[in-house]
């Protein structure tokens, strides 16, 4: 593959061959205007003129198939710059779209798992109203299972705030979903202590570091 390096080359050195003909021409034409009154009546001087006119001919007319190679040269590096410009440009492209098929990928997943969030919220919800119906828990705390609270906070905790608009929610009230519901994990305890289920579970929620 020929380089611009390459076509510089080419044209600089028939640039330097131009330039020596022009040198040439122009010695030639400076003999030939001062054998010109000789050549008039001397065959000899006739013949000598003619021979320099005859090569100051061919170097005129090298000289412009020279600049011909060089308009060719030319438009031969334009050209392989616009097509290295463009294999730059197709693997931009291509690396581009490898990136988006990517991404795609991920937002399949994300979709998914979007999915899955809506159907175990759904069966959350179903839950806690059957959970309601043993009426063991408080129901303010059943309640909740219901609202956007938790699982509102919990979002926050785990960062969601940053991808997707959800309410704000104060540094100090961030969660994990199972440390809202913590409570539900106290029954046998709340039982032995003979307090009523979830009660004191809740107030220590409240009170407990962030994250806990």
């Amino acid at each position: 593959m020929t380089t611009d390096t390459d076509f510089e080359t080419k044209i600089t050195s028939l640039s330097d061959r131009i330039t020596d003909l022009g040198r040439t021409v122009a010695d030639l034409t400076s003999k030939r205007s001062a054998l010109a009154p000789q050549a008039v009546d001397d065959k000899k001087a006739r013949a000598e003129f003619e021979q320099l006119e005859v090569a100051r001919t061919n170097a005129e007319k090298e000289t412009g198939l020279i600049r011909s190679a060089i308009d060719q040269l030319k438009k031969l590096a334009a050209q392989a710059k616009d097509a290295a410009a463009a294999r730059e440009q197709q693997k931009r492209v291509d690396a581009a779209a490898k990136l988006g098929q990517q991404i795609l990928a991920l937002d399949e997943q994300i979709d998914t798992a979007l999915a899955h969030c809506g159907e175990w919220f759904e069966q959350r919800r179903a839950l806690a109203s059957e959970l309601n119906k043993f009426h063991v828990y408080d129901p303010q705390l059943i309640m909740r299972l219901h609202q956007r609270y938790g699982a509102t906070h919990a979002a926050a905790y785990h960062g969601l705030r940053n991808f997707i608009g959800i309410e704000h929610v104060e540094p100090h009230h961030h969660r994990a979903l199972a440390a809202s519901d913590a409570w539900l994990r106290d029954l046998g305890a709340s039982k032995q202590q003979g307090k009523p289920n979830g009660k004191e579970t809740e107030m220590q929620r409240k009170g407990a570091p962030n994250g806990s």
